[in-house]
């Protein structure tokens, strides 16, 4: 029986940074993801996930504007000046999960990669008191 290396997103041999997909000790025992997770410079903003196989790291605060948004080497992130500690486990983090899919989703094209400021999402037009120098 081999040994699986310690990792904070593997559960029941699934790999939760990948979709809950199946993986091998091989597989989890290559991948860098606890080793940049256990870095002193890991940092909240850091996104790990596996797309198709291949684990790439994310930034949160350079994603939507940086020239390659997910990189296979999490080294080129960490040395970063927007530095904030990593929470001590990972479910501490909130929404990270959603922020993974949703960097699958853009790398995969299904979505882009910033919404345009000018539209706006119907329906989060103000409640309340009608103020009577507003228009409409």
């Amino acid at each position: 029986m081999e040994k699986w290396p310690v990792c904070p997103y593997r559960r029941e041999g699934r790999c939760g940074a990948e979709e809950e997909r199946p993986v091998t000790p091989e597989v989890c025992g290559a991948c860098p993801i606890p080793e940049a997770l256990a870095h002193p410079r890991a940092c909240l903003y850091l996104v790990p996930f596996r797309l198709e196989g291949e684990a790439r790291f994310a930034c949160r605060f350079t994603f939507s504007w940086a020239r390659e948004p997910a990189v296979a080497d999490w080294r080129r992130l960490c040395p970063c000046v927007y530095w904030f500690p990593r929470a001590p486990e990972e479910a501490w983090i909130r929404d990270l999960r959603e922020v993974q899919d949703r960097y699958r989703r853009v790398l995969r094209g299904l979505e882009p990669r910033w919404s345009s400021p000018t539209a706006k999402p119907a329906g989060n037009e103000p409640k309340g008191r009608r103020w009577p120098w507003r228009r409409g």
